[in-house]
């Protein structure tokens, strides 16, 4: 979606499979809020959040058997 010629809305893309390969949400062309990334098995791949178009908060990844496997925190795209 957009409005007034930015990214607006929830922004996603699929596998050829039809599972859903990621969505993020964009607000005034940014994106603003929590991005998911899924596996081609449809397993969660990573969540990761951002505010303005920054990182912000946790970013969390998952190996393809569901193990966590990184974890960090941001706050104004920088790492805490």
């Amino acid at each position: 979606h957009y409005k007034d010629g930015e990214k607006e809305g929830l922004d996603a893309e699929w596998y050829e499979n039809g599972k859903k390969w990621y969505e993020v949400f964009f607000k005034d062309g940014e994106k603003d809020g929590l991005g998911t990334e899924w596996y081609e098995n449809g397993k969660k791949r990573m969540e990761k959040h951002y505010k303005s178009g920054l990182k912000e908060g946790r970013w969390t990844e998952w190996s393809k058997d569901g193990k966590k496997t990184y974890e960090k925190y941001f706050k104004d795209g920088n790492e805490e």
